[in-house]
């Protein structure tokens, strides 16, 4: 088989494709057509896409995956011979038909529905087919490549050698009262379940950090740095450090603001318990 069997076949399937579009543009000149033609029209338009679409598909994933998409396999090969087969068999027959009718056809002067419709729509699945089989062979393919390949080991061959006691340190049982012990973690590793894990993401992507620049105060995501945003509405948001110092100061000076009144009022309470009121 040679080693471009699929790439071949595709070039195929875009010459036959090519041909049944060189047919329908004899058609308008050998046939008269009706009033509205929107079958013909649809037809027409759908061709040079087609053919754009599965060269541009397989030109694509050949970057992607390299030669191997010359040769293809068995699955992807039985696909295209099948596309090839009916556009040879069914849709070129009538298209040639329509675009060179019979001269018995011509005298007759009977009204035959050509069918454009019905071949739109071969071509359509045909596309479609042909499309899915590419990018499952791609798929394949790369599924092939990450899965590592057996290599064969050689393995020496089994000597039996005397054995010998080693008699010079004891040998440690183990004492089966003892519990097994854990390898220690490092200080900075926490043992979570994805629940809690969910949940840590959850408020990483809540959570937004406040910075300024020019003037001009921003806000970026904890969980994704790339995304920023003028003031999140909800959530939670770290103030920049002299932000926070300033917010601290506002609300300690509002407390002493709100306890010096009640420290003057229970001095004059205490006064007056004493006698030394008015």
């Amino acid at each position: 088989m040679s080693p471009t069997a699929l790439k071949q076949q595709i070039t195929h399937l875009i010459s036959e494709l090519t041909t049944c579009y060189e047919l329908c543009a004899t058609i308008p000149s050998t046939r008269k057509l009706g009033s509205t033609h929107t079958s013909f029209d649809g037809l027409y338009t759908s061709l040079p896409l087609t053919i754009q679409t599965i060269s541009a598909k397989s030109a694509t994933l050949r970057k992607v995956i390299g030669s191997r998409m010359d040769l293809g396999d068995e699955t992807s090969r039985n696909v295209f011979t099948r596309a090839i087969r009916d556009v040879q068999t069914d849709i070129q027959p009538r298209l040639r038909n329509i675009a060179h009718p019979l001269p018995r056809d011509r005298r007759s002067g009977e009204q035959q529905v050509p069918g454009f419709k019905d071949i739109l729509r071969q071509i359509t699945a045909m596309e479609f087919d042909v499309c899915d089989a590419l990018e499952s062979l791609s798929l394949r393919l790369q599924a092939s490549r990450s899965t590592p390949v057996p290599t064969s080991t050689s393995v020496p061959p089994y000597t039996s050698a005397p054995y010998k006691a080693n008699t010079s340190q004891p040998v440690n049982e183990p004492n089966p009262q003892t519990p097994r012990t854990r390898k220690p973690r490092d200080g900075d590793e926490v043992l979570v379940n994805i629940k809690e894990l969910t949940q840590l993401l959850e408020h990483l992507k809540a959570s937004w950090v406040e910075y300024s620049s020019e003037g001009r105060k921003y806000y970026v995501n904890a969980f994704d740095k790339t995304t920023t945003w003028e003031r999140p509405e909800g959530g939670f948001v770290q103030s920049m450090p002299r932000e926070r110092e300033r917010e601290r100061e506002i609300r300690r000076s509002t407390t002493v603001r709100e306890e010096r009144p009640r420290r003057d009022e229970r001095e004059r309470e205490r006064i007056w318990e004493d006698g030394r009121g008015w």
